[in-house]
């Protein structure tokens, strides 16, 4: 255990392995299912190799958790239809046939908190990145034209759609719905718009 406290700050996988060789005779002994749990922490290893360091590998962990093996059951067969719903921290590296973000409203993405700092902002930018790039084949983006007023509490004020989805990415993509990106904020004010 003393090596774990000692161990070089950059090895993460290195880290975990020492971790699981210590853990495994305890589940082996301690769990009905140590099989499982084992599993969890390989993956946790190779997933590691992605950080440069164990406490922002732990900030991440701690931010978005992995699904737990134990809490897959089976695998659904190649054909079935599904959903998955996913945050936009979590699909870093996935990819599916449709993606769509919900919600690209100022405010939202970027989140409010994120906009008085620019490292923050540009981070903000960095994750709507990665959530446009998942689409193999069909990326849908929606935004409400309304919002709730945070100020004043009740009501609906209007939205307006993220600043990341400048002029000249609406021009490359297709726009259905109402709002301000379709010609108009008076036009079904209630629906949203759909890119």
């Amino acid at each position: 255990m003393q090596d774990l406290t000692r161990a070089s700050c950059g090895d993460v996988p290195a880290q975990i392995h020492r971790a699981a060789q210590l853990y495994k005779p305890l589940a082996e002994q301690k769990f009905d299912n140590p099989i499982e749990r084992l599993q969890d922490l390989e993956q946790l290893e190779l997933v590691s190799g992605r950080f440069r360091d164990r406490a922002t590998f732990l900030a991440e962990l701690a931010l978005d958790p992995p699904e737990s093996s134990q809490a897959i059951s089976n695998e659904p067969p190649a054909d079935d239809d599904y959903l998955i719903l996913s945050t936009m921290h979590s699909a870093k590296g996935l990819e599916w046939q449709a993606v769509y973000v919900v919600n690209a409203a100022d405010g939202a993405v970027p989140a409010h908190q994120a906009t008085a700092d620019r490292e923050q902002l540009e981070e903000e930018r960095r994750l709507f990145y990665v959530a446009l790039t998942r689409a193999k084949t069909w990326l849908y983006v929606t935004f409400p034209l309304e919002r709730p007023m945070r100020i004043r509490g009740n009501g609906c004020d209007l939205a307006r759609v993220s600043r990341f989805i400048t002029d000249d990415v609406r021009r490359v993509m297709s726009c259905r719905g109402a709002g301000n990106c379709c010609g108009g904020r008076d036009s079904a004010r209630r629906s949203g718009t759909v890119f």
